[in-house]
């Protein structure tokens, strides 16, 4: 029997649901209950996406929802008496997996009543994964002000780095992603192959000829930015956001905001294909001089967003800020007016072209 979420804070939020070969349904409901009847002591993972992952003999999984949070209850056996309180956030994004076990049914049933009592079955088959998304609170949604009129909502936070603050230090190899953060992917690249140390602290420092740190968030109206630190031989690194770069070979490659470490120097650069020759990379764009000095912290900051047709991008070192708009008269390679990149891209990435260390901390993207 599914346990009664508290009438006095409980609220209805739509989830969709994915079950197996892209099949599942879309309702919107009170709870939401997915019920393993395979082997009690089998593993399974529960992913919070952006988060975290967790491993446990879940047999019952609740999600529940009130005007702040999602909450995730479970039960590792049949004869547990109360769930376990396993999660409370504001992710909107997760999946279970590691449900065939034994080869046994999974049960997903649902509640629009809040009723312990009426609690409809829409699921009862064998499927490895199950994913959820839960729509986003409503904190997130424009809001009625009472003099009547609309006001915006607060930066809703696509991605942060708070899980490298988790105490669990770790190393994320070329290719990989972090264990502990699917969205987070170090890419293969380069003539020293890169390697990320997450220190548990919440610092990350990464190493290789050519690092990149890829965010698998889509991201168009954001700001995206961190702290940063270099010890030894550096030429430069670079927050770039609105980016298709992966879709080779002309995925728009992303608006670029490079600090030169060697020059002391901040710029932008347009990149519009990365097989796009001969470079498909814009000059320097608005440079202007820095002071960058070594083993300091200093805040980095780059803002891209749309308006009236027109791209504009903003970027800032410690108390140092330039700006450009994109207007369609940007030179990219040999296109001598490329057009600005509207809409939605795939990625965010950081790339450092160092052979020694950098350190990151307190990264974070942001919708604006």
């Amino acid at each position: 029997m599914a346990t009664v979420i508290d009438p006095k804070t409980a609220i209805q939020k739509k989830v969709d649901v994915t079950i197996k070969d892209g099949k599942g349904f879309s309702e919107k409901v009170f709870f939401l209950e997915i019920w393993s009847t395979g082997n009690v002591s089998s593993q399974k993972t529960l992913e919070v996406k952006g988060e975290k992952n967790l491993s446990g003999a879940f047999k019952q999984v609740q999600f529940k929802f009130d005007e702040n949070s999602n909450y995730i209850y479970t039960k590792s056996d049949v004869n547990q008496k109360e769930f376990d309180k396993t999660y409370q956030g504001t992710a909107s994004e997760f999946s279970i997996s590691g449900l065939l076990a034994g080869n046994t049914n999974t049960v997903v049933r649902i509640s629009k009543t809040n009723s312990p009592n009426d609690v409809p079955e829409m699921y009862n088959g064998l499927t490895e994964r199950i994913e959820v998304k839960v729509e986003p609170s409503a904190a997130l949604e424009p809001q009625v002000s009472p003099g009547g009129g609309r006001e915006e909502p607060k930066p809703e936070e696509l991605w942060t780095s708070k899980q490298w603050s988790n105490e669990k230090p770790r190393i994320i190899k070329a290719g990989d992603r972090d264990p502990d953060d699917s969205k987070i992917q170090l890419l293969k690249v380069g003539d020293i192959l890169p390697t990320a140390v997450i220190d548990g602290k919440g610092v990350c420092t990464v190493s290789g000829s050519s690092p990149r740190i890829y965010i698998d968030a889509p991201n168009e109206n954001v700001e995206f930015s961190a702290e940063v630190l270099v010890e030894g031989n550096v030429k430069e690194c670079y927050l770039v956001a609105r980016s298709d770069h992966e879709d080779r070979p002309l995925g728009f490659g992303g608006y670029y905001y490079y600090l030169n470490f060697e020059d002391q120097k901040h710029y932008f650069k347009k990149e519009l294909a990365h097989e796009q020759k001969p470079t498909g990379y814009s000059e320097r764009l608005s440079e202007k001089s820095i002071t960058w000095k070594k083993g300091q912290w200093y805040p980095i900051k780059i803002a891209v967003h749309s308006k009236d047709g027109k791209v504009v991008i903003s970027g800032s070192f410690d108390h140092s800020s330039i700006e450009l708009v994109d207007d369609g008269s940007i030179k990219c390679g040999d296109v001598l007016k490329s057009k600005p990149f509207l809409g939605k891209a795939k990625w965010c990435f950081i790339r450092t072209n160092s052979p020694d260390g950098v350190k990151y901390r307190n990264v974070v993207l942001k919708r604006i």
